[in-house]
């Protein structure tokens, strides 16, 4: 059996590469009216035994530069990453004469899945000086991964709504956790379930502390304290507030009420103001005495397998 299949597609526009099970390569090429994407695919674990693929990737970043964080978070976590156009210079031996070598590309590299790994749910909890529940939501976390390095883990997941997205980075050389939440675009989302994940949001902040858990069952491990540098955002509150109040609205009306772009209506009303920002990260160092906590990692296995390449060639001189 050939251990490699294909896939093919012609776009009006470059379209982005979604994930796939057994993707080991996409191949884009185009100009400025069509683009035409292979996709090659490993039929089973031991295709790229049977076919290996050999890469030789170049990537150049300034030092300092977002890229450059970006290539060792990849290195070190497997966090996925895009090197824009004119940043990449490649060699690829790829199956069906799809190999080449270019430059001034663009790639983005993500880390293979590790074997039998899948995803699983977690719950975040917000707890007062007390110890008292004050937030919590369910977090769907997708498989764990590390960087080629195997210097760290990463884990990452969406709230059950689409509130947030929630990141666990683990420094195996460091002994340090950093965890991350990003909000998400609320616009054309139900009010009621919303509401658990945005307190969530609104009360992740010092003195309170964050505990990760379960999705049932009792949970009463100590909390992990979020340090002072973490304070109340404005912004956090006031989408709150709205979207409760469309609660309470939605509680006397059969008619389905969706929340609407806040970043428009703001700006309608101040439009010399910037508009408020719907992604916001906090970040913090959480360490515990004599070694990493890793409570979201129940069940991890190390990535295994080459990394999953995605290519965007140069525009070419002709249609392909």
């Amino acid at each position: 059996m050939i251990p490699i299949s294909y896939d093919f597609s012609v776009d009006s526009a470059r379209p982005e590469i979604p994930d796939q099970p057994g993707l080991v390569a996409a191949v884009q090429e185009g100009d400025a009216e069509r683009w035409v994407t292979f996709k090659v695919f490993a039929r089973c674990g031991e295709s790229l035994v049977e076919r290996p693929i050999p890469l030789s990737l170049k990537i150049t970043a300034e030092a300092g530069s977002q890229l450059q964080r970006d290539i060792e978070a990849f290195d070190r976590y497997g966090t996925p990453f895009s090197a824009p156009a004119g940043t990449a210079d490649a060699e690829l031996d790829l199956p069906g004469s799809l190999g080449r070598a270019f430059t001034g590309g663009s790639v983005r590299l993500e880390p293979a899945p590790g074997a039998g790994s899948t995803g699983y749910d977690i719950r975040l909890q917000v707890v007062d000086q007390d110890g008292q529940v004050i937030a919590e939501t369910l977090v769907g976390m997708e498989p764990v991964t590390t960087g080629p390095s195997r210097r760290g883990v990463r884990a990452h997941g969406t709230e059950q709504y689409g509130v947030f997205t929630f990141e666990v980075l683990t420094d195996l050389e460091a002994q340090t956790v950093v965890y991350t939440v990003r909000g998400c675009d609320l616009a054309g989302k139900p009010p009621h379930p919303l509401l658990p994940g945005l307190r969530v949001l609104r009360e992740f902040r010092h003195p309170h502390g964050l505990r990760i858990a379960g999705p049932f069952g009792p949970a009463t491990h100590r909390a992990d304290p979020i340090p002072e540098g973490i304070s109340a955002d404005a912004d956090t509150g006031v989408v709150f507030d709205f979207v409760e109040a469309l609660a309470v609205i939605q509680d006397h009306t059969t008619t389905q009420l969706r929340v609407p772009d806040l970043a428009k209506i703001r700006s309608s009303r101040h439009p010399g103001n910037p508009a408020p920002r719907r992604t916001h990260a906090r970040r913090g160092d959480f360490r515990s005495v004599g070694g990493v906590r890793r409570p979201s990692l129940a069940g991890y296995r190390p990535a295994g397998g080459r990394p999953v390449l995605h290519a965007a060639l140069p525009p070419a001189n002709h249609r392909p």
